[in-house]
């Protein structure tokens, strides 16, 4: 993230459907998401 709270994520799955969300979590060891989805997204090939 910049001074502007923007940022980016960049990766690859061999996966044609998925969900891909963004939780805000209190502990930075969480290793399952519990917050709200705070953005999320679906992809489904065709």
């Amino acid at each position: 993230m910049n001074d502007h709270r923007k940022g980016t994520l960049k990766t690859v799955t061999p996966l044609n459907d998925f969900e891909l969300f963004v939780t805000a979590e209190t502990d930075s060891q969480t290793q399952v998401p519990t917050g709200q989805r705070l953005i999320w997204t679906n992809r489904t090939a065709h």
